[in-house]
């Protein structure tokens, strides 16, 4: 049996508009009596407009375009919706409200075009969600999935302070971070020079790197600088003295005894090696005598001319230790 599915916006009163359905129940899938499966046409009733008809594929083409441009409006977002050969194309009107064209299947037809004001959109947009989600109707009726609007269809929505917070915010940290550098303080022109230096004494040139071979010189022989040779044969005679002096001192040893303590002594040792003198400077016996075993008493006399002064510092264990006078 057919079915008709009547759908209008409002449930009293006069109705502006009026969206009629006509099927039949698809027996084959099991659908109950009521239920209409297959759409054989509709038809839609408007005050102050033609009445609309056509098959199930027009019916389509106004749900996936009348209500996608309805979300558009809500989100504050006004732009078309399909394209000028779809069947169906809405848009905002420049003169106000929106502009509805509506393409017919048959040929030689022109389309049609059709002004609505908000109150008649809004009509039109409860009955074709009455008709999409009556339960009655068990056929599918896809429309596009509703999907988040990107940022740049958004950004007028947004408050002036909110969008001009991110490029002032950018240019202050720039300012701030260029002043701060312009306070550092700039180097100074000597170490500038100084790490030239080194980075060249770092990075030799490749001629420098070659290695050069000395040209031998007549005048440069194997003569030692006058400073050495003034040096060089004293500090050997001191060390030979010395070295003598021990000697001399090992093979006369200090005599033994409760009075023997560490001593200090200015000793003058002769060219042969043998102390001559010997001049207590700490550990004496009081008597100007130290129990020494040396063959001479020692005096405050001056040391022959040639005789090397000598600090001899003896331990009570009996061993000397000797060094170059310095006045000590």
């Amino acid at each position: 049996m057919k079915q008709t599915l009547t759908y209008q916006p409002h449930s009293f009163g006069s109705h502006a508009c009026r969206l009629r359905v006509e099927g039949f129940p698809d027996v084959s899938t099991g659908q109950s009596i009521g239920a209409v499966g297959i759409i054989t046409g509709w038809s839609l009733d408007w005050v102050g407009h033609p009445q609309l008809e056509g098959r199930r594929d027009h019916l389509q083409a106004l749900l996936t375009t009348v209500l996608p441009y309805a979300r558009l409006l809500l989100s504050g977002v006004a732009r078309p919706v399909g394209d000028d050969g779809d069947a169906v194309r809405i848009a905002p009107d420049a003169r106000g409200g929106h502009h509805m064209q509506l393409r017919s299947g048959q040929p030689d037809t022109p389309p049609l075009d059709l002004h609505l004001d908000d109150a008649e959109l809004a009509d039109l947009v409860r009955v074709l969600d009455q008709c999409r989600l009556d339960p009655r109707l068990q056929l599918p009726l896809p429309v596009p999935e509703a999907r988040p609007l990107p940022a740049r269809e958004l950004r007028h929505r947004l408050p002036l302070r909110r969008r001009l917070a991110a490029p002032l915010g950018g240019l202050a940290a720039l300012a701030v971070a260029a002043g701060g550098t312009s306070l550092l303080p700039t180097p100074r022109p000597a170490e500038t020079a100084r790490q030239s230096n080194t980075s060249r004494s770092l990075n030799p040139s490749p001629a420098a790197s070659k290695p050069t071979t000395p040209t031998p010189s007549p005048a440069s022989s194997a003569t030692p600088p006058p400073s050495a040779r003034a040096t060089t044969p004293a500090s050997s005679t001191t060390e030979a003295r010395l070295s003598q002096a021990r000697r001399w001192l090992l093979a006369r040893p200090p005599a033994s005894g409760p009075a023997l303590s560490a001593q200090v002594w200015q000793l003058a040792v002769d060219s042969g090696g043998d102390v001559v003198a010997a001049t207590p400077v700490e550990g004496n016996d009081g008597r100007d005598r130290a129990r020494l075993g040396l063959p001479v008493t020692p005096v405050p006399s001056t040391p022959a001319r040639d005789a090397l002064l000598v600090r001899g510092a003896l331990r009570p264990s009996g061993l000397w230790e000797l060094a170059p006078w310095h006045g000590w």
